[in-house]
């Protein structure tokens, strides 16, 4: 593979915990890959990947991981182009760290089998949640939140999400009829904060079940939201929500394509009878983007932390 990209997802570390060597790959093929990705007890990320006499080495800055937060790592290379990156992105917080790989080394597609197929050809810790291969590269964040099949609502009734098309208008709460700027469409394992959530009409007004990645936001309104917040409507991640009865992990799926539309402005969409917010596109902080599609600074409502959610959830259930 001349490009590509590794995305591993880890659990919460213990802070105090020693040295982890988070992935260890080896072959005594022809090549002779080791790729190695270790993270220091003062939280710099190493990646290690050798190829016969070939050999890079990248250090990430100290506190480039938070241990106190599940992360992501993407390494992600194009060799013909002579680039690569690898990220760091903390999942609670959204904050992301990047460190430029230079003249990075392809991954032979036989490695890829076996690191993926071969479990005894790879060391992996228990904190790592899943780790899996793309012939892509992979963006961190940004990552949107419709299964296919959800029914998205229009100035011409009900259209499945995965019908939709740029230009086409979508009914909003906000700013009526709104021509879609983009439709994000993005295959991910299944796994980890990328598993999906089952949403369960009746709650959340839906009309029938829909399934959602973990960040996507709902509009939640009601006396008790005024009470605890001081605001007449709040936004919260799907994934604060999770319980028994109404929103439920879905564990049966390998793989799963999630869209989003994104508009000039954050919208709040109406998706099986359900608010939810469209596709947040912050701008990064020192970052240029190279295309001309919108970028935002606010969401469209206040967006509860974790813990204020888990308030509001453990009032509402009571």
């Amino acid at each position: 593979m001349a490009k590509g990209s590794l995305v591993i997802e880890i659990s919460t570390l213990e802070e105090n915990s020693n040295a982890l060597e988070l992935i260890n790959f080896y072959s005594v093929s022809d090549w002779g890959t080791q790729l190695k990705i270790s993270l220091t007890q003062n939280d710099t990320v190493i990646l290690r990947h050798i190829q016969g006499s070939r050999q890079i080495t990248l250090e990430t800055g100290e506190g480039a991981l938070v241990r106190a937060q599940p992360s992501r790592i993407i390494f992600s290379w194009d060799a013909p182009q002579r680039w690569g990156q690898l990220t760091i992105e903390n999942l609670d917080d959204g904050s992301v760290h990047t460190k430029d790989v230079s003249d990075p080394l392809p991954v032979p597609v036989v490695d890829v089998h076996h690191m993926t197929m071969s479990p005894e050809s790879t060391r992996a810790v228990s904190e790592v949640l899943f780790f899996t291969f793309s012939d892509q590269i992979e963006e961190h964040g940004l990552i949107p939140g419709i299964v296919a099949s959800s029914p998205v609502e229009t100035p011409n009734g009900p259209e499945l999400v995965q019908n939709l098309r740029v230009g086409d208008l979508v009914s909003t709460l906000d700013s009526g009829p709104q021509p879609i700027r983009c439709l994000m469409v993005r295959d991910v394992p299944a796994h980890g904060h990328y598993q999906p959530l089952r949403l369960r009409a009746p709650y959340f007004e839906l009309n029938q079940d829909i399934m959602v990645a973990r960040n996507l936001r709902l509009l939640v309104e009601g006396d008790m939201v005024e009470y605890l917040f001081g605001e007449e409507e709040v936004l919260i991640n799907a994934e604060h929500l999770q319980d028994t009865y109404s929103v439920l992990p879905e564990t049966r799926l390998k793989t799963i394509r999630y869209y989003q539309l994104l508009f000039d402005r954050p919208e709040i969409l109406n998706v099986a009878g359900s608010s939810v917010e469209s596709l947040f596109r912050p701008q990064p902080s020192g970052e240029d983007f190279s295309d001309e599609l919108p970028v935002h600074t606010e969401p469209s409502r206040p967006v509860l932390r974790p813990f204020e959610a888990y308030t509001l959830k453990s009032m509402r259930a009571g």
